[in-house]
């Protein structure tokens, strides 16, 4: 309510908002639509609420459309849509008005990895769709900084048909983890501008590993189970010694990514859907 930046679409005011980190994130896109939002409804919530609800509305068709290409079932594709769209989980993402870089950065994600799909299937318009591959990964790294997970889901959309890895595979790859690494300094740069980041952390690294482990644990018991959510998690208690679940939560991760990775060639589903939730959670650990 208080953001200068979205008071204007003038082309000085555009300028400011695709050089500013705001809040500890770099995000021009997310902020550009408040900012057509702010244009249209002022700080009418109605509007801004909407904008998300469409979003995200598309977003679930576009999770149909993606996972059916994938999986060549329409029924795998609605029910993973129906789940993707009615999950308490999302909650937060469509109702919280400033969450916009959510789902405007999966809107431009989930599209980027349709196209790369028909990129391996359809070889005689691959420059084109390999362009707008390019260009709508480049749009969500704009909307969010977790994008930076996207050339790591297209290996494992490489492996997922069978497919043998070979120098053209990863070749493709190379121009998207470039803009990876670009956009994922930036984006660490961002949060330690805020504070979010920060060099002498209050408590030592291997006992964050035990929170990101915990917090791993917990992403997957709230997605089988709904129950109990928050819309804040409070830290233990800063006392000597965490609770003891967290030191036994790498004792349960580890030997659970082992077997998975173990069935690599036997179940591609298994592997494909673990690796695609891993490496797209990591980044919140």
């Amino acid at each position: 309510t208080d953001n200068p930046l979205i008071k204007s679409l003038s082309f000085e005011n555009v300028k400011k908002i695709f050089s500013t980190y705001l809040a500890g994130n770099y995000h021009p896109f997310t902020v550009l639509s408040l900012a057509i939002d702010y244009h249209f409804n002022k700080l009418d919530p109605g509007g801004f609420h909407a904008t998300n609800i469409i979003i995200h509305i598309l977003n679930v068709v576009l999770v149909f459309f993606f996972i059916r290409l994938l999986s060549g079932k329409s029924i795998t594709a609605f029910i993973t849509a129906l789940l993707f769209g009615i999950h308490p989980m999302h909650v937060e993402s469509v109702a919280w008005v400033a969450e916009r870089k959510d789902v405007l950065y999966v809107f431009f994600y989930v599209s980027s990895l349709y196209i790369y799909v028909l990129y391996r299937k359809l070889p005689e318009r691959r420059r084109v769709l390999y362009f707008f591959t390019l260009i709508l990964f480049i749009f969500s790294l704009f909307s969010k900084g977790q994008a930076v997970t996207l050339p790591v889901v297209l290996l494992f959309i490489d492996y997922f048909p069978d497919q043998k890895f070979n120098k053209k595979i990863i070749f493709d790859k190379i121009p998207l983890f470039i803009l990876s690494i670009v956009v994922g300094i930036v984006a660490v740069m961002a949060q330690k501008s805020s504070g979010s980041i920060i060099d002498n952390p209050i408590r030592p690294f291997f006992e964050r590993i035990f929170f990101g482990s915990f917090s791993f644990l917990v992403y997957i018991a709230k997605m089988i189970v709904p129950i109990n959510l928050s819309a804040y998690y409070p830290h233990p208690d800063l006392a000597r010694f965490l609770p003891f679940y967290f030191y036994l939560s790498p004792l349960i991760i580890l030997p659970l990514v082992y077997f998975i990775f173990r069935a690599y060639k036997k179940d591609k589903i298994l592997v494909f859907g673990f690796g695609f939730y891993m490496i797209n959670i990591l980044l919140l650990l």
